[in-house]
């Protein structure tokens, strides 16, 4: 088996590493029902139809079994009341829907004497959200605020002049309470 060449710390990581890779490729033993020889306990009752696909053995002493589908199972086989978390699980398709547009990070805002649908435009273009505007909102506002989140800034300037705002897929709806 040829060594890498040994210089300082780097060679002996490179040592390390080269033994461990030597070591993945050696033969493993093929498993059995039975505990580890050190293991003292045997198991009560003949082993089942069931085929191991490996075993492992605990700091404690304990062997654990698992089958050819990676479930963990007892001693004869049958399966253990603990989830594997490592075994595959599948995943909904339908994700719930957000209640608010992805943040964006906070802003700083200052308006005076704009009007307030140029105002929700403008949110919705800082805060990369669509917009539609539902009747007429030419009303004049004036706002300074520090540090908000542009969707929470237009929650706050509409419901503060009486307008509803609904968030429907991926559409800020925004209108008059009427």
């Amino acid at each position: 088996m040829p060594t890498p060449p040994s210089v300082g710390y780097d060679s002996c990581m490179t040592r390390a590493l080269y033994a461990l890779l030597l070591s993945s490729c050696a033969a493993v033993p093929e498993p059995t029902m039975e505990p580890n020889a050190h293991h003292s306990a045997a198991p009560s009752s003949p082993p089942s139809p069931t085929v191991v696909s490996s075993t492992t053995q605990s700091p404690n002493g304990e062997a654990s079994y698992y089958d050819g589908a990676g479930r963990r199972i007892d001693s004869q086989g049958a399966p253990r009341g603990e989830v594997d978390r490592w075994q595959s699980r599948s995943i909904d398709r339908h994700e719930p829907v957000a209640a608010r547009p992805p943040r964006v990070g906070r802003r700083n805002i200052q308006l005076h004497h704009a009007r307030l649908d140029n105002a929700l435009r403008m949110l919705a273009r800082e805060g990369r959200f669509n917009l539609v505007i539902n009747g007429d909102l030419n009303q004049s506002i004036s706002v300074d605020l520090r540090a908000v989140d542009p969707y929470e800034a237009l929650l706050a300037i509409a419901h503060s002049h009486g307008v509803d705002v609904q968030y429907q897929g991926n559409i800020v709806i925004v209108s008059r309470d009427d």
